[in-house]
């Protein structure tokens, strides 16, 4: 279905536009779902003590890193997702 612009004619270009934000959505979608996969199989390549092994000062360990994205995917992302969905 085509958008109508104020004279009503079809908007092309708003068309364009939701095609493009469903694309995004889609490739958004794509990357959220196979990245836990992509961590498990990175982390399973590199041996426990270093990333495990104490961060220089100021700066985060392998598995703070892990796990701040982790929280980030749990809690973050899909509160702003619902929210950006809600518009």
């Amino acid at each position: 279905m085509l958008s109508t612009c104020s004279n009503s004619r079809p908007c092309p270009e708003i068309d364009k536009r939701r095609l493009t934000f469903n694309s995004m959505l889609e490739r958004v979608h794509a990357v959220l779902s196979t990245t836990p996969e992509r961590w498990q199989q990175l982390v399973s390549t590199f041996p426990v003590d270093l990333l495990t092994r104490p961060p220089l000062e100021g700066e985060w360990s392998a598995v703070q890193c892990l796990q701040h994205l982790l929280d980030a995917e749990l809690v973050l992302f899909p509160v702003r997702f619902r929210a950006f969905l809600a518009g």
